[in-house]
């Protein structure tokens, strides 16, 4: 297969008139071709960066239009080009580049039935209960008091919720052969956490939650591989109240608080009485044992 550039047309208007402050610019480009190729080849061929160029003039391509000639073994190609200052502008990966980003999620909440201390306390005109400060029960928050007893519902308190999403390529052999798209299809069904540390996140803090597999064109293509991450953090020294200190938790793990009624300052209350961490979910090494990043 032989293809070529035969024309391009942009010539001085658009050599002078565009610049990478300017948002866009078309530019058609004439192919020839030696024998009659299908549409999939001439798709193929301009769809690389070393054959039809992907800059011009500091812009990004954006978009192929491709359409062919009436004249024999032609094709007209016209690329849309974008400013490098726009946001969706990318630098397309090769197999084994990985790009990451980091999206805040406002909004997302968690139940939570202790404080991390109390800083104060006051009772209404005449009221001498329930004055918990100094008690066991002094960290729980959500108290209800329902048919003469006061018990811990909790409240919803804002949690972070950030996704990490991680872009990267692999080729046909890796994903197909080897099997490796059903195995990401496997540690998105199960949700696995970081065993090992990466980039700056450290070992049980990222969490898979979705995976997109997209493969390009061509009949062994390479593969397009989105992988979204909900991150919480580890943390350490978390008082639960009623003398109970969990020594470290990692950020996927899950913390589990038992109460029970107690007498507390001559009130049936419920406090902690038990601080249990569980890991739910299988662990995994982002390296190359594991998702191979």
């Amino acid at each position: 297969m032989t293809i070529y550039i035969d024309e391009t047309w942009y010539e001085e208007e658009l050599e002078i008139g565009t610049s990478v402050e300017d948002d866009s610019a078309d530019v058609p480009y004439i192919l020839r071709t030696d024998n009659e190729e299908t549409r999939q080849d001439v798709l193929d061929w301009v769809t690389d960066d070393d054959n039809l160029p992907h800059d011009f003039l500091g812009m990004r391509i954006r978009s192929l239009n491709l359409r062919r000639l009436t004249m024999e073994n032609r094709w007209l190609v016209t690329a849309s080009y974008e400013s490098s200052s726009s946001s969706w502008t990318l630098q397309k990966l090769e197999v084994g580049d990985v790009r990451w980003e980091i999206n805040g999620n406002s909004g997302a909440t968690a139940r939570q039935a202790f404080s991390s201390a109390l800083e104060s306390e006051d009772l209404g005109t005449g009221q001498t209960e329930p004055a918990l400060t100094g008690t066991a029960g002094e960290t729980v928050i959500g108290l209800v008091h329902r048919d003469g007893d006061f018990e811990v519902e909790g409240i919803d308190v804002p949690t972070g919720g950030s996704q990490v999403l991680v872009n990267t390529v692999f080729d046909h052999a890796t994903m197909v052969t080897d099997g490796h798209a059903l195995a990401l299809l496997n540690y998105q069904d199960n949700h696995v956490i970081n065993s090992d540390a990466w980039k700056i996140f450290p070992a049980g803090t990222l969490q898979l939650d979705v995976v997109t597999l997209k493969p390009r064109s061509g009949n062994e293509p390479d593969w397009d591989v989105t992988l979204n991450f909900i991150y919480s953090q580890n943390l350490t020294s978390i008082d639960v109240g009623n003398g109970i200190t969990v020594a470290s938790k990692k950020g996927h793990q899950l913390l589990d608080v038992l109460f029970m009624k107690k007498q507390i300052a001559g009130l049936p209350l419920s406090v902690p009485v038990r601080a249990a961490v569980h890991d739910l979910n299988p662990e995994v090494s982002f390296g190359s044992g594991g998702l191979k990043l």
